[in-house]
């Protein structure tokens, strides 16, 4: 079965039931990222676990993409066994394993229908950050809950801090980076059972660009106003009224109210929910949901002004003879 299938949320209910509180503190926007430039780095506990998610890549670039699927199948069967799922993407094949012996023979493996190939472990689908809250974790240190939580099976933690008057203070939130692909359901915290909810990140904006999905240091567009959306000047010297570039609306571009943003916080939580690509998570959400351009020609539509048919009584309302009434009656029908 398809895992992208039985679970888009309604773009209205995008934000519920998902506890996403700790991602304005971890937002790709400005104020935040400064934020995270004083905040010294978490410590991190390193750990034996077997990767799940392997990438099929191969040496010569579209060599993979030659084979047929029948053959990639039977290639794979042959060198591991069965695997959950394979799937192609961008860079070769994304194969899920189901033991940690088809793993191991799949991240030997060096030739692949003779064709040579390199296999590695999935950056990001092999682990998974939960986000913890407890009161009674405010003055404990991070290196504290490393030593005390490392036998849960992750990898690093970091401590949330916020701003407030220009200094940053630590809260009682904290996001542990876990070496499995499903979250734990709690943590044990000493003698108290902590709920893990899952860390859904805040969308990619461009500080450059001003435009989501990348950063500013693989941006090739030119120096935009983040309030204005004008091109070269910054948003710090800029007086004038706030238009976003994105949707147009009147608030800068890393505004939480841009429909923009909430798109692409949508794919966010369906990409760490589903365990699904970036690319993936993003077909999936457009797909099910209508665009924000869509969005807007709807909304301009409705705000033009209405036409009316104003229906035309032909019923006499004075007394006639019956000849003048036929008379009448035929030139209507006329």
């Amino acid at each position: 079965m398809d895992k992208s299938k039985n679970f888009i949320p309604n773009s209205d209910e995008t934000l519920k039931g998902v506890h996403t509180e700790v991602s304005d503190f971890l937002s790709s926007d400005e104020e935040s990222m400064k934020s995270r430039t004083n905040v010294k780095k978490s410590k991190v506990i390193f750990s034996q676990n077997w990767p799940k998610f392997l990438v099929i890549g191969s040496t010569d670039d579209g060599a993979l993409t030659k084979l047929s699927p029948f053959a990639i199948q039977k290639a794979i069967i042959g060198l591991a066994g069965e695997p959950e799922s394979v799937k192609k993407i961008k860079n070769g094949l994304l194969a899920e394993c189901l033991t940690v012996k088809h793993s191991a023979c799949l991240l030997k493996s060096t030739v692949f229908c003779s064709v040579a190939i390199k296999v590695t472990a999935h950056t990001s689908l092999n682990s998974s950050k939960g986000v913890i809250r407890s009161r009674d974790l405010e003055g404990v240190s991070e290196e504290e809950i490393c030593q005390n939580l490392s036998s849960h099976g992750f990898t690093a933690v970091r401590r949330i801090k916020v701003r407030r008057n220009n200094d940053l203070l630590p809260t009682n939130t904290c996001i542990l980076t876990f070496n499995i692909p499903t979250l734990p359901q709690y943590v044990k915290a000493g003698y108290l059972n902590i709920p893990v909810e899952p860390f859904i990140p805040n969308p990619l904006r461009c500080f450059k660009c001003q435009r989501f999905g990348h950063g500013q240091n693989t941006c090739r567009g030119k120096l935009t106003c983040a309030r204005c959306g004008l091109f070269d000047h910054d948003r710090k010297t800029c007086k004038n009224y706030a238009i976003c570039l994105n949707c147009k609306g009147n608030h800068c571009a890393y505004s939480r109210e841009c429909p923009w943003w909430q798109l692409e916080k949508q794919v966010q939580q369906v990409k760490v929910q589903k365990k699904l690509s970036f690319i993936d998570a993003r077909r999936l959400v457009e797909t099910a949901t209508p665009t924000v351009a869509d969005k807007s020609y709807t909304a301009a539509a409705s705000a033009k002004v209405a036409t009316k048919s104003v229906a035309v009584n032909t019923d006499l309302t004075w007394h006639c003879d019956e000849a003048k009434y036929k008379k009448l009656s035929d030139i209507e029908k006329t």
